[in-house]
């Protein structure tokens, strides 16, 4: 079922598309954006479809940029499909390309669609590659999308009669699926499918590997890349300093590699005597690598009490001795790589819980189960809305072209500055007086705030000798500045190292002399030699000109 959802307006672009500007020289395991369950809060609702499916690009780009995907063994097909229901006399309908077979199953009182033609490949190919990564190929809009699979058996179930399938068709297409016995039919999915199986029938020749080389291989950043990475000195990273069981700046990966995609394994309930899971190892992360379970997983209903979720003054973690995450409610200590924090049905994420985690490097996975599609969206939308540790919702504000030009000429007001407030990051006026955010040596989570108010265009000369004018490059970081601007000047906003003066809606830090000398230089050597190339598209073919603008800008010092 295709979703109504409300078109993304111009802030939430700028928003999501500068986070992902000041991440660049950030190692990408410290990502903390909204994920979402992709089978517990679309599939298992609104049926296996194309059309259900169709809403994942509309949630990768509004941020969501981990995604976990149930994949179901068919033995009758001998393949890993999306649907969790099978029969050997599949009956279906088809249109005339055939690339809409609808087979309808009956499952423990539950009625459930599914398209048979959408197996695992066509998922990859027709979904995420044609309609998310073709279409955002370019610098503006590409990110780094993590897709966890889960492995599970199919369930043989009961087909739909010839003479009853007009009615159901025509009730499925209006979503009539019962939330309680769907829940029933997944819980039971286990112990159904296995036993279902016999010996001879269970073994799976193909491999989720081979599936993914033929469909996204060059724009997949696998185990084999990431082994290769750590053997090359600072060239992988943790949140401290350049280290060799870290993980790549998104710089490299995004702008000089032009990869996409990883991919990661969360539940395997297929038996390892029935999947060759080593024939995967090259491609997909096991969870030694990417956490999907265990000590660096939280969950709401456990983690975090109300009343620290609605507390307004104190974070519900802080940053210890040694640079690592100290989780006040569960009294661990973590490092911020790969933090995952779950909701439930029972207790699904608020604004300010989904906030509160992010605070804390956790990236909220939406779990959570509605029973109608107008729930559904509200979920969605509003979980993504709140999904941003930098800027408020509705920040920053849409700058046209006009009021940009209006602005310059007015001497007293430009609204083309970042500051730091209680709730998050919004825009302000440039001459306005307030203190400054100030990095201690380059060190991660060590902040000064100046002493006097600056205007922003003084604020460069506002720290002291052994610091730099700066931004939070991560929720943690930015859960730290928080505090210290909290402790220092109580309500009031400080600056922070983000504006959009030289272009409207264009948000980047201020340069350094040196960059700026170096930028001029190149810049002028570029156009010299390749004043007809379009830098925002074919990126494929551009990978040495980005390179080079990576190495000017990027000097690999920890964020």
């Amino acid at each position: 079922m295709k979703l109504d959802f409300p078109t993304l307006n111009n802030s939430d672009v700028y928003a999501i598309r500068s986070q992902r500007d000041l991440s660049l020289n950030v190692s990408i395991d410290q990502f903390v954006q909204p994920a979402l369950n992709l089978n517990t809060v679309l599939l298992n609702q609104l049926n296996y479809t194309w059309d259900t499916l169709s809403n994942v690009p509309y949630i990768i780009a509004c941020g969501a940029n981990r995604l976990s995907l149930d994949l179901y063994w068919n033995r009758y097909k001998q393949i890993f499909q999306i649907c969790p229901y099978t029969n050997e006399t599949l009956y279906s309908d088809s249109d005339s390309d055939g690339s809409s077979e609808l087979a309808i199953f009956t499952y423990e009182n539950g009625i459930h669609s599914c398209n048979n033609s959408l197996g695992f490949t066509n998922f990859l190919s027709e979904i995420i590659d044609d309609q998310w990564i073709e279409q955002t190929d370019n610098n503006l809009e590409a990110s780094i999308l993590i897709i966890t699979v889960n492995l599970k058996y199919a369930i043989t179930a009961d087909i739909i009669s010839t003479t009853d399938r007009w009615i159901v068709s025509n009730n499925a297409a209006r979503n009539i699926n019962s939330s309680a016995a769907m829940f029933t039919s997944m819980s039971s999915l286990e112990s159904s499918a296995v036993s279902d199986l016999n010996a001879s029938d269970s073994i799976i020749s193909v491999s989720l590997a081979s599936m993914i080389d033929s469909t996204l291989g060059q724009f997949t950043y696998t185990p084999s890349k990431l082994r290769s990475d750590r053997e090359k000195s600072r060239y992988t990273w943790n949140d401290t300093g350049a280290s060799p069981s870290g993980w790549p700046l998104l710089q490299g990966i995004l702008f000089n590699d032009f990869y996409r995609i990883i991919f990661s394994y969360g539940n395997l309930e297929i038996s390892e005597n029935d999947y060759n899971y080593t024939a995967d190892e090259g491609m997909i992360f096991n969870s030694s690598y990417i956490p999907y379970s265990g000590a660096s997983v939280s969950y709401y209903n456990t983690s975090f009490s109300q009343d620290e979720l609605s507390a307004d003054a104190m974070p519900v973690c802080s940053i210890n001795s040694d640079d690592r995450i100290y989780d006040i409610s569960s009294d661990q200590i973590e490092r911020p790589s790969w933090l995952l924090a779950y909701d439930s049905s029972f207790n699904p994420f608020s604004g300010s819980s989904m906030q509160k985690f992010m605070q804390c490097a956790f990236s909220p996975m939406m779990n959570a189960t509605y029973s109608n599609s107008s729930q559904i969206v509200e979920y969605i939308t509003s979980g993504l809305a709140y999904g941003r540790w930098s800027w408020i919702r509705g920040q920053p504000i849409d700058i046209t072209e006009t009021s940009y030009t209006e602005s310059l000429e007015s001497s007293t007001v430009i609204l083309r500055c970042a500051s730091l407030k209680t709730d998050g990051w919004v825009v302000e006026n440039c001459y306005n007086k307030y203190r400054v955010a100030c990095r201690v040596n380059k060190e991660p989570y060590t902040f000064e705030i100046s002493k006097r108010a600056y205007t922003y265009y003084d604020a460069m000369n506002a720290c002291d000798d052994n610091s730099v004018f700066t931004l939070p490059r991560t929720a943690l970081q930015n859960t730290v500045l928080q505090e210290l601007r909290r402790n220092t000047v109580g309500t009031d906003p400080i600056w922070i190292d983000m504006n959009s003066l030289a272009k409207p809606n264009c948000w980047m830090t201020v340069p350094t002399v040196a960059a700026v000398i170096v930028l001029v230089l190149v810049t002028l050597t570029l156009f010299s030699k390749l004043r007809d190339y379009r830098l925002v598209k074919a990126r494929r073919k551009r990978r040495r000109v980005v390179k080079k603008f990576g190495e000017m800008e990027y000097d690999g010092v920890p964020s």
